[in-house]
């Protein structure tokens, strides 16, 4: 090997790490550094399924994510390849700590301590964990600058209200998003909004982490050379495209805060019980592995399910939020017509009616993914899972928008066992799985209201 192939630079900073490569050498970091990516795309036949690369080597900058530093080592020295490494990292001083106007649970203070003895960690809470709660106990122990980043303007703006009601006034916090700019020595931004911005902040917190391996989310945090990293998320794993583990490498090692069982010790989370309804719609099926026209016939547009929705939603007696959540919208606009007085958000609605879905004491309320992230309201004590799907990450979402604590609440969550299109019914089966490890009241009904065997057990013996 020649001596040129052996002359190598690495300067280890707290985001990136810059390279001075060979060719051959950094044509070997870029192969390391990119992933297969599954990748469903819809053709006339079908969805079919393909894969796309994804690099995590930034040709750029020379640089790549400094999580990735030990793999790169290790792969070179296999090869005799040893180069020089410079370590630029940092760690910064003159914090002034304060005090928080909000006491933290044992189970915080005690995230709080493991986070700090770490300095970079993905924060896993469960629902109504309070990981905003933690985020600035975080911040309040180190008392330097912080950069807070979440992919929504509306949680942005919930964030930097609620930093702004529980730090003292000497604390300044600033706001960034779309369309508003307010000042502050530290910031809480959309990732979208900080392009051109300078990003010299000592701190990094990273809201709902697990978008953070996207293109756009990943070229934010890694603008940002924080020596103290902490992102928060209540599901580390679970993507559809098998990058989660990319999240440990940028922003550190999944921490456990606290299960569901502690939460709801703590008055955070209430209990919750599961009815699956079994729906047989009389539709044809005309391709199995077809999802979007399988979602088109059956649930958008699926009768028995929808009158189904309806009779729920309109056959309340007490106060309170029924929660219907849909995936796509033109299913809101149908379900709005369909129940009387409904409230419909979605990705366009105004702030305005947000804050009227956070605030709304009774009725019902119909929503898009909007409400999977960032919308807590206490009066939800029914939701009807009317999207299906089986992503982990999703479900658990839409579950945590009802989990919120209120005396003497028990959320009842209602599904659908789609039996007539063998997608739907295997998703079903998916999400039953996902129910089953947050309680064991899950109880099937038919149509008509009558409880029935569970037809996951009854279709598996049919298949045998």
């Amino acid at each position: 090997m020649s001596q040129e192939f052996t002359r190598q630079l690495l300067v280890v900073r707290n985001a990136l790490v810059s390279a001075s490569l060979s060719g051959e050498v950094e044509r070997i970091v870029r192969s390391l550094l990119t992933f297969r990516v599954p990748r469903a795309i819809r053709t006339r036949k079908g969805v079919k399924w393909t894969y796309t690369s994804r690099s995590f080597y930034f040709p750029e900058l020379n640089a790549f994510p400094t999580g990735f530093l030990q793999d790169v080592l290790h792969v070179l020295g296999q090869m005799g390849v040893y180069p020089e490494v410079v370590d630029r990292r940092v760690c910064p001083q003159g914090g002034r700590p304060f005090e928080l106007d909000i006491e933290l649970k044992p189970f915080q203070r005690e995230a709080v301590e493991k986070a700090l003895k770490l300095t970079k960690a993905v924060i896993h809470g469960s629902v109504s964990s309070g990981k905003t709660v933690i985020a600035a106990g975080i911040v309040s122990r180190l008392g330097l600058p912080f950069l807070y980043v979440t992919h929504r303007q509306d949680i942005a703006r919930q964030t930097y209200e609620r930093f702004k009601a529980w730090f003292p006034d000497s604390v300044s916090v600033g706001l960034c998003t779309g369309g508003t700019r307010v000042r502050g020595e530290s910031l809480v931004a959309t990732y979208q909004s900080l392009k051109d911005l300078p990003l010299d902040f000592p701190i990094l917190l990273v809201d709902e982490c697990h978008r953070v391996v996207s293109e756009a989310f990943t070229n934010a945090v890694s603008n940002c050379d924080a020596f103290y990293r902490f992102a928060f998320t209540g599901t580390p794993r679970g993507r559809s495209d098998a990058l989660d583990t990319i999240m440990d490498k940028l922003l550190g090692p999944v921490v456990q805060v606290a299960d569901y069982d502690t939460i709801k010790r703590e008055n955070l989370a209430c209990d919750a019980k599961f009815i699956f309804v079994v729906v047989q719609e009389d539709l044809p099926v005309t391709d199995p592995s077809d999802f979007h026209n399988a979602e088109t016939l059956f649930i958008v547009g699926g009768q028995k399910r929808n009158e189904l929705i309806k009779t729920v939603c309109e056959s309340r007696t007490k106060e309170g939020v029924t929660l219907v959540i849909v995936r796509r919208r033109e299913h809101g606009l149908y379900l709005q017509k369909m129940i009387k007085n409904a409230l419909f958000i979605d990705s366009s609605s105004p702030a305005s009616r947000r804050d009227e879905a956070r605030k709304l004491q009774s009725g019902v309320l119909i929503a898009t993914g909007v409400i999977e992230e960032g919308i807590d309201n206490p009066n939800i004590d029914v939701l009807v899972n009317a999207a299906g799907g089986k992503s982990s990450i999703v479900t658990k979402q839409r579950i945590g928008r009802g989990l919120r604590f209120k005396e003497g609440k028990v959320l009842k969550v209602i599904d659908f066992v789609d039996l007539a299109h063998p997608l739907l019914f295997k998703h079903s089966f998916a999400r039953y799985k996902i129910y089953k490890r947050l309680s064991d009241d899950i109880v099937f009904l038919s149509e008509e209201g009558r409880i029935v065997e569970s037809p996951f057990g009854q279709r598996r013996r049919q298949s045998r």
